[in-house]
């Protein structure tokens, strides 16, 4: 599942927007139409399945160091041989996080995307429940840093007509030379 995942998101991250509505296109000619409302919710929230994604992804390695933690500790008792553990969990996670996916995806992305969607869209509501919250998070930060942004912003554009207010001003008393 970690491979399927990986090999999803670096398809993904290789298409761009121009990319994936291209992909819509021939995709609703074709036999896959069903992919197609699919594809488009992707779109349409790119940030969100990206990070679902990237939030499986991460849950998915999690698992993969337990269960390799805990296959270590059955085989090998004394705790000092934790280290192999830690050696196949690194080797496993890099090939199939990875290497995997690379080979899988680089070739031709937009197949390896419509190949794929079929197994990854009835896991995405589930992605996307547990991934939800920590994207409304991330958002909600975003939308501080915008506002904080803005407000500076405003503040830059106030001062510039603020300027402006006075030298009207000093032009109509006489104090500044109107320039024609």
């Amino acid at each position: 599942m970690l491979s399927v995942l990986a090999t999803v998101d670096m398809a993904f991250g290789q298409l761009s927007d121009v990319g994936l509505r291209r992909l819509i296109g021939e995709n609703g000619e074709g036999p896959k139409a069903s992919s197609r409302a699919f594809l488009e919710l992707i779109l349409e929230n790119r940030p969100r399945f990206s990070f679902a994604l990237s939030a499986m992804i991460q849950i998915m390695l999690v698992i993969v160091a337990v269960l390799v933690t805990s296959i270590s500790l059955y085989l090998f008792p004394d705790p000092r041989l934790v280290l192999v553990g830690l050696a196949a969990g690194l080797v496993l996670a890099g090939i199939f996080r990875q290497i995997v996916p690379l080979f899988v995806s680089t070739n031709n992305p937009e197949g390896t995307l419509l190949f794929l969607l079929p197994i990854i869209r009835p896991f995405f509501p589930l992605m996307a429940f547990l991934a939800d919250p920590f994207q409304r998070l991330f958002d909600r930060s975003r939308r501080k840093e915008l506002g904080a942004e803005d407000g500076a912003q405003e503040a830059e554009d106030d001062d510039g007509g603020d300027l402006q207010a006075l030298i009207d001003v000093g032009e109509a008393e006489g104090i500044l030379e109107e320039e024609e």
